[in-house]
């Protein structure tokens, strides 16, 4: 089943790019699968720089400047403003151009005054607590197709990420059109820089004075067509681009980033005394850790802003408890502070948010952006930001991917993928059907793994008021008429089984012909539907890796028809399967009684499936559902009054 993943900012195009920048790549990304924009290009860059200019200390000045002349209206909305993202106390922003270049050479400023910003800060003069984030917008005046936008800042960081060091990324798609890009960095002759140049000339590589000066460059005046439409598994060295980095090993930055974080995981009387609070009656170091996972989990609220610049050192263990807040560093450090005021040694662990499932051969801090946690006793990986996920269970996103650890650091290792046979949808329901269509009938979904937490996260904010309209709802979706009981397990606790059901009457449920068809499939909500999974064999042809895991569901359906429906054909039995799926089916009717029971089981290993697999597996996919859409054929028949 391919896995849904976010695609994060950082791991498409670098950090520092615009907003613009950023929506423009994806927009024309996804838009290229099905407009050839080698022929028909909807903006062009007609010029992009970008320059680093580095200290010893590994402070930095970043300026870029870039512009963009719009030639469509598709684009219109997204380059009439342009973002810069930066750390308020760590770094100062600077616009030192910004206006539009009407297509007749008249040149309009974006006024200074009418510059956005918006300021996470705290109350007064006193800084943010746990983001610092501020965002200077400028609007393009009087922007129209065949215009130029240019935009010129400059970012002046007053501290390194980690002192002494500096290490950059970016990325240039194929499918976007630039008539001249150069990059330079210059830094320190005595910094030794590593870097990974991928399809960019080298125009300088020189040691000048004291400094050391790189510039590369690349034009890209006809972009290609873009086939990629599925992001899940990307990473930044399938495109064109740079590396550079100080560090000589990612062993280097876990221990940078361990060298500021690891002091703060202490045990306090405060800890001392809630962790044994928490874990009250519990003797196994396993339910210790579960209990202060839990705990962790759901009533720490997640902060986001994990590791960047001015962002990687994290708070006192009783500052999050005051606040009941943090982001990855902070959650981290009090549940490894937690586990060790009870005895159990844990570590903390950097890994990829996003959607790089390797980490580059050049080491780059913002490839490991989150942190998470190690029990080496256990071989045991936590991740209490994901506030649905149960103890032993890793978000999807964290599944499969390279983890640096603080402590002890292993070459090599990875976060566990989840094991086929964890993820389990069971669906059964009995329907009614009545002469006039109504029908009077009963559903229950259970659920196991991933479903069941998406199922617990997802029923969490369902108040009392909303949950007396789940059922009709439900069916006023399909344009149904209905009332009914919903029933649900209690949601709050992080388990990794649910179950939930309803009881309804639906007044319009089928409108009956002389003769006709009906479908046969569900009709209670659910979060692993089967017809997603067969679904799947309409989608394109893979060309990419791509996203991928395991699951299994089913669904065990039976149809009291009425006596005036006489039913002239069912499906067939079938059956399909591969080294990967199974897909089964039958159909058993008895007299006006009908029985459908359908499984698929996705044993998909890993978190990466490669494009030869996925299609093998739409071939598969296909047959399935052309099985899974066949339906049922009646004949509405006169019955003795």
């Amino acid at each position: 089943m391919k896995k849904i993943k976010l695609i994060i900012e950082s791991q498409i195009m670098s950090k520092a790019l615009s907003k613009l920048t950023f929506c423009l790549l994806m927009f024309l990304s996804f838009a290229a699968s099905a407009i050839e924009y080698s022929k028909d290009i909807f903006l062009r860059y007609t010029n992009y720089s970008l320059e680093y200019n580095i200290n010893t200390d590994g402070s930095f000045s970043e300026e870029r400047s870039w512009s963009i002349q719009v030639l469509k209206d598709q684009v219109l909305a997204y380059t009439k403003q342009a973002s810069i993202n930066y750390s308020t106390s760590v770094q100062n922003a600077e616009v030192l151009e910004a206006y539009t270049l009407k297509a007749d050479g008249k040149k309009i400023n974006v006024p200074k005054d009418s510059y956005q910003v918006t300021i996470n800060g705290g109350k007064g003069s006193n800084q943010a607590i746990f983001s610092d984030r501020t965002t200077l917008t400028v609007v393009f005046p009087e922007l129209a197709v065949g215009d130029t936008i240019v935009f010129h800042y400059k970012l002046t960081a007053k501290e390194a990420i980690f002192p002494n060091q500096f290490s950059a990324t970016e990325t240039y798609l194929k499918n976007i059109a630039y008539d001249d890009i150069k990059v330079k960095i210059d830094a320190p002759k005595s910094m030794k820089l590593r870097y990974d140049v991928r399809e960019m000339d080298e125009e300088k590589n020189a040691f000048e004075k004291d400094r050391q000066v790189l510039v590369w460059s690349r034009k890209n005046s006809q972009p290609i067509i873009n086939k990629r439409t599925n992001y899940s598994a990307y990473n930044n060295d399938e495109d064109p681009g740079f590396i550079v980095s100080t560090f000589n090993s990612h062993e280097e930055i876990a221990k940078a980033y361990g060298s500021r974080a690891i002091p703060k995981a202490v045990v306090t009387e405060r800890i001392k005394k809630l962790a044994d609070e928490i874990t009250k009656d519990k003797t196994s170091q396993d339910d210790i850790a579960h209990s202060l996972y839990d705990w962790v989990a759901t009533n720490i609220t997640y902060a986001g802003n994990c590791v960047g610049l001015g962002t990687v050192i994290p708070h006192e263990v009783d500052f999050i408890l005051d606040n009941r807040m943090g982001d990855c560093k902070d959650h981290a450090t009090l549940l490894q502070s937690f586990l060790l005021a009870k005895g159990i040694v844990s570590t903390q662990a950097l890994i990829n948010a996003g959607t790089a499932h390797k980490l580059p051969k050049i080491p780059e801090v913002s490839m490991v952006n989150h942190v998470i946690n190690y029990i080496p006793v256990m071989d045991l990986f936590l991740d209490s930001t994901a506030s649905y996920i149960p103890y032993r269970m890793l978000p999807p996103n964290d599944q499969g991917k390279p983890v640096l650890l603080v402590d002890g650091y292993k070459p090599d290792m990875k976060a566990p993928s989840q094991q086929p046979g964890t993820n389990i949808q069971e669906y059964k329901s009995s329907l009614k059907i009545n002469s006039d269509g109504s029908a009077q009938g009963e559903s229950k979904v259970n659920l196991k793994g991933l479903y069941a937490a998406i199922a617990r996260s997802n029923m969490r904010p369902i108040s009392l008021d909303q949950e007396k309209d789940i059922v009709k709802n439900n069916f006023k979706g399909q344009g149904v008429t209905a009332t009914g009981e919903f029933t649900k397990d209690d949601p709050k606790a992080l388990l990794d089984t649910y179950s939930y059901g309803a009881k309804y009457n639906a007044q319009n449920l089928y409108v009956f012909s002389k003769s006709g068809a009906i479908s046969l499939g569900t009709i209670l909500f659910n979060f692993a539907p089967m017809a997603q999974f067969v679904g799947e064999a309409e989608l394109e042809d893979y060309t990419f890796d791509s996203g991928c895991s395991s699951g299994k569901s089913s669904e065990d359906l039976t149809y009291e028809f009425p006596t005036n429906i006489k039913i002239i054909s069912i499906p067939d039995n079938f059956e399909i399967s591969n080294q990967y799926l199974t897909y089964t089916a039958t159909y058993k009717l008895e007299g006006n009684l009908l029985n459908v029971k359908r499984v698929i089981d996705d044993r998909t290993k890993g978190d990466v499936c490669k494009p030869a697999m996925l299609n093998e597996n739409k071939k598969l996919l296909k047959q399935a559902y052309a099985n899974y859409k066949e339906q049922l054929i009646y004949k509405k028949i006169d019955t003795p009054n």
